[in-house]
């Protein structure tokens, strides 16, 4: 399951962007986590679902104003709708994505900035009595947000991503994270 793999997997990227970083003669390689409330919206559908998530995410500071970032992330719970008077259970299986950060320093601890990139995303519906449908999904996503430097090693973030919207559907939130540099 991609799940068992996700942390190695970070791991891993972190040693390497880590050794880049070294080369580069900066410690630019940083990671975090964030818990999203993202909006499962369908044009079809009365009701959006609202998908409580988690991911974790690795970057690379390129130089003062951009980064470039790679996070993984599933839904923490199932999300029930009504779908023509049935009630659906809506689950975020996963997502992923690699990202292009780019921003400025407002202040000595405020960096707000605009994100770009790619997600790739699976989602299943189940419906009591009738089974289950996976879908996938990728398309461009970007997103604003803004880093509250807690410490030198510690960043703080309020930022809002449209990850998908293609088809009828969207899938768009706001998240809270931390970071951390070494």
């Amino acid at each position: 399951m991609i799940y068992k793999n996700l942390i190695p997997t970070m791991g891993i990227c972190a040693l390497a962007l880590g050794g880049v970083a070294a080369q580069a003669g900066t410690p630019a390689v940083y990671f975090g986590g964030n818990l999203a409330t993202l909006k499962y919206a369908e044009a079809r559908l009365h009701d959006d679902a609202t998908i409580k998530s988690f991911y974790g995410r690795i970057g690379l500071q390129l130089n003062s104003n951009f980064s470039g970032e790679l996070r993984a992330g599933m839904g923490l719970r199932d999300e029930t709708i009504d779908v023509i008077g049935t009630d659906v259970d809506l689950e975020l299986d996963h997502f992923y994505g690699a990202y292009l950060r780019g921003g400025f320093q407002a202040s000595e601890e405020v960096s707000p900035y605009v994100v770009i990139g790619y997600t790739k995303g699976e989602l299943t519906a189940s419906e009591p009595g009738v089974g289950s449908k996976t879908a996938s999904e990728s398309d461009m996503s970007f997103g604003f947000g803004v880093d509250f430097l807690v410490d030198n090693l510690v960043t703080v973030n309020i930022e809002y991503m449209r990850y998908l919207d293609k088809d009828g559907f969207d899938v768009s939130g706001p998240s809270l994270g931390i970071s951390s540099s070494f």
